[in-house]
């Protein structure tokens, strides 16, 4: 279905999370591996409820700032 859509190329997630969102890192990386246990197709291949409570990403501390300043995203 998709690969009829011209331009269309593959982008990681991850690499979306930081380049277009400006995610550090490590966020970027623990929010894609969350995400794609929660995207998989078949319901019987992704994580349970319980499972994902327990994820690191979800314990990240309140005042955790995600995003990188102008000045990290160039060092990138």
């Amino acid at each position: 279905m998709f690969a009829k859509i011209a331009g269309l190329r593959h982008f990681p997630l991850e690499r979306l999370l930081t380049d277009k969102y400006l995610l550090k890192q490590q966020e970027a990386t623990q929010l894609a591996d969350f995400l794609m246990q929660v995207l998989k197709w078949y319901s019987s291949d992704r994580a349970s409820a319980k499972t994902l409570l327990d994820h690191p990403w979800l314990a990240m501390p309140d005042d955790y700032h995600p995003r990188m300043s102008e000045l990290e995203f160039q060092k990138y």
